[in-house]
């Protein structure tokens, strides 16, 4: 089966298959399992928040979105997505938003060719530690 993307690498039917996952499988909750490292508000249990209430870790309402675990858009494997809360997938995709930002900051002062998109900071870090030649 050929799957047709949009010019962001989502899916042309990425909207029914949002809301299947968000309020059919996920039940209208959070499906966070620690992927978002707060083991601290929901340990190894499923996170509590629910989509329109008010949000028990955070300010305001909470509103569900599907995180793509490997931060692929492309790819919509139901083991590869969950519905998660605004506040976990945040969490989850921080060094992702971390390392765009870096990116976005580097191309204003044309040093796009310093950084490769998709390098993770581990990566990243072990390049700049890397022993210098002699």
């Amino acid at each position: 089966m050929t799957v047709t993307s949009t010019a962001n690498g989502y899916p042309v039917w990425w909207k029914y298959f949002s809301y299947w996952v968000r309020y059919k499988r996920a039940k209208g909750r959070c499906e966070c399992t620690g992927e978002c490292a707060s083991e601290k508000t929901h340990g190894n249990t499923r996170c509590v928040e629910m989509n329109g209430f008010k949000a028990v870790w955070a300010k305001g309402r909470v509103v569900l979105t599907v995180a793509h675990l490997n931060h692929n858009p492309s790819d919509c494997r139901e083991k590869n997505v969950k519905a998660m809360c605004n506040r976990c997938h945040l969490r989850m995709d921080s060094i992702h938003h971390q390392e765009n930002a870096k990116i976005t900051r580097d191309k204003k002062r044309g040093q796009e060719t310093f950084w490769k998109k998709g390098m993770w900071s581990h990566e990243r870090e072990r390049q700049l530690n890397r022993p210098k030649p002699i």
